[in-house]
C-alpha cells in the first residue's frame, strides 16, 4: 500500500498442517521513508490592502506520504509587527491562524500605516519654550501642513523648519520647529518747552520689542535747560502709543545786573545782581538816587532776560540836579529885597561870581557863603553880599569978607549920608560970624560937594 514497503515474511512458504493455528503466513511491511510528499503553505502580505507580491512567502516541507497534510506554521511570518517601516500588523486572514496549517493553505497578513507621534516646537529668539510644545500623532507618511500659531506679544513669525512634515517612523525626526523673533515697533521722542510740545522737533524711530532706548538727541534751545524726561529709558512695547519718551526743557535762570551811573561814572558799590527766567521781564529796580542827583535815564529797561548774561544789564543814570540859589544884598546889614537875585545851578557846582550891586556912597564890606557850593537845600544856597557906607572926604572952608583963608581949611572924612553938624569956630579979632553954607553937611560921594563954608565978616 502507498507509503509502505515489504520487509519480510514469516512461515513462508507455508507447509499446511493439521493445526490451523500454525497454518499462518505473516507478511511484514514497514513505512517506506522514501515514499514522500511535499506539503506547503503560503503567506501573502498586504499593505493598505494592496498585496506585496515580492514579499509572498511559500514554506514547503517534505514528509513521508503517510504523514498528515498539515504543517507547523512559522508564526513569526504572521506576527511580525515591524515588517514594514511605518506600518503595523492589522489582521490576518483567517483571523485565527492555528499553529498547524493545512497543506496548500494561504494565509493573508494585512498591514496598515501606523500612527506616529510628532512634535511642534516653538522658539522665541531661538530659545525653545517647552511650555508651548505640542504633541500629536498622524499616520505614517501623512503630511502635516499646519500648526497652531503661538505668536506672543511683541514677536513676529520668522520661519519654520521641517514644514510640511511627512510623518516618518522615527519620531525624533517628526519635529516641526516654529521660530518667532522680536518684532520692530515704532517709538517717538517728544520735546516739550515749558510744557508745550514742539511738533517740529519730534523724532521717530523703530526698535525691537523689549529693547531699551537709553539715549536721545538733546534738543535744548537758547535760554532753556533740561528739566526732566518721562518714560526713559524706554523699553519698547508692542503698543506704539506707549512707546513715547517725553523730554522736558524749561526756561533757565540767567544772571542780570543793574548798574548805577552818576554823571556817567559807574558806582560799582551800588551795582545789584539777580537772576530771572529766560525771556522774563525785569521791569523794576531799586532807586538809588542820592543827594543832589536826579534820575536822568535808563538803558535796556524794561530788560528782557537773554541767555547772554553780558547783555542782561540795566543801566540807570543819575545826573546832578539843579537847585535854586539866591544872592542877597545887604546895605548896612539891611537886606534890599529889590536887589535879590535868584538862579539855579547843578548840585555841588561852584557859584563863584555874582553881580556887583554896590550903590552910591557904599563900598563892599564882605560876602558870606561865597564861593557857594550848591547844596540840595535852597535855603542854604544863599550868598550874602554886604555893603556898608563908604567914608568920603569933606572940607570946612573959612571965608573972611568972602575971601577963603586956605590956611584955616579943615578936612575930614565921614560916612556917606552922615551929618556933619558942627565945626570949629575960627572967628578972628574984629570979625563976626556971618553965615555958613551947606551946613549941617550930609556927606555925599563927591568930596568937592562935601564942603561946609563958614563966613565971617
Amino acid at each position: 500500500m502507498a507509503g509502505y514497503k515489504f520487509e519480510k515474511t514469516e512461515n513462508f512458504p507455508l507447509t499446511i498442517t493439521e493445526n490451523a493455528a500454525n497454518n499462518v503466513i505473516k507478511i511484514y511491511y514497514i513505512i517506506d521513508d522514501g515514499n514522500t510528499k511535499t506539503l506547503t503553505y503560503t503567506v501573502e502580505y498586504y499593505k493598505d490592502n494592496v498585496k506585496v507580491n515580492s514579499d509572498t512567502i511559500t514554506r514547503s516541507i517534505t514528509v513521508q506520504v503517510l504523514e498528515p497534510d498539515t504543517l507547523e506554521l512559522d508564526r513569526s511570518l504572521i506576527e511580525d509587527n515591524n515588517k514594514y517601516v511605518g506600518y503595523k500588523l492589522e489582521r490576518t486572514d483567517p483571523t485565527n491562524v492555528p499553529n498547524l496549517v493545512n497543506n496548500g493553505d494561504i494565509i493573508k497578513v494585512y498591514y496598515v500605516k501606523d500612527n506616529f507621534n510628532y512634535t511642534v516646537e516653538y522658539y522665541y529668539d531661538n530659545v525653545k519654550d517647552n511650555a508651548k510644545t505640542e504633541t500629536s500623532s498622524a499616520l505614517y507618511q501623512s503630511t502635516i501642513t499646519t500648526y497652531t500659531d503661538k505668536n506672543i506679544t511683541g514677536y513676529k513669525f520668522d520661519k519654520t523648519e521641517n514644514l510640511p512634515l511627512t510623518i516618518s517612523a522615527n519620531t525624533s525626526n517628526n519635529v516641526i520647529k516654529v521660530y518667532y523673533v522680536k518684532d520692530n515697533y515704532n517709538y517717538t521722542i517728544e520735546y516739550y518747552y515749558d510744557n508745550v510740545k514742539d511738533n517740529s522737533k519730534t523724532e521717530t524711530g523703530f526698535a525691537l520689542y523689549q529693547s531699551s532706548i537709553d539715549s536721545y538727541p538733546g534738543k535744548n534751545i537758547t535760554g532753556y535747560k533740561f528739566d526732566k524726561h518721562e518714560n526713559f529709558p524706554l523699553t519698547i512695547s508692542a503698543n506704539t502709543a506707549n512707546n513715547v519718551i517725553k523730554v522736558y526743557y524749561v526756561k533757565d535762570n540767567f544772571n542780570y545786573t543793574i548798574e548805577y551811573y552818576y554823571d556817567n561814572v559807574r558806582d560799582n558799590a551800588k551795582t545789584e545782581t539777580g537772576s530771572a527766567l529766560y525771556q522774563s521781564i525785569v521791569d523794576s529796580y531799586t532807586d538809588k538816587n542820592k543827594t543832589g542827583y536826579k534820575f536822568d535815564k535808563h538803558e535796556n529797561f524794561p530788560l528782557t532776560i537773554s541767555a547772554n548774561s553780558a547783555n542782561n544789564v540795566i543801566k540807570v543814570y543819575y545826573v546832578k540836579d539843579s537847585f535854586n540859589y539866591t544872592v542877597e544884598y545887604y546895605y548896612d546889614n539891611v537886606k534890599d529885597d529889590s536887589k535879590t537875585e535868584t538862579g539855579s545851578a547843578l548840585y555841588q557846582s561852584i557859584v563863584d561870581s555874582y553881580t556887583d550891586k554896590n550903590k552910591t556912597g557904599y563900598k563892599f564890606d564882605k560876602h558870606e557863603n561865597f564861593p557857594l557850593t550848591i547844596g540840595t537845600n535852597p535855603t542854604n544856597n544863599v550868598i550874602k553880599v554886604y555893603y556898608v557906607k563908604d567914608s568920603f572926604n569933606y572940607s570946612i572952608e573959612y571965608y573972611y569978607d568972602n575971601v577963603k583963608d586956605d590956611d584955616k581949611t579943615e578936612t575930614g572924612s565921614a560916612l556917606y549920608q552922615s551929618s556933619i553938624d558942627s565945626y570949629p569956630d575960627k572967628n578972628i579979632i574984629g570979625y563976626k560970624f556971618d553965615k555958613h553954607e551947606n551946613f549941617p553937611l550930609t556927606i555925599g560921594t563927591n568930596p568937592d560937594e562935601n564942603i561946609i563954608k563958614v563966613y565971617y565978616v
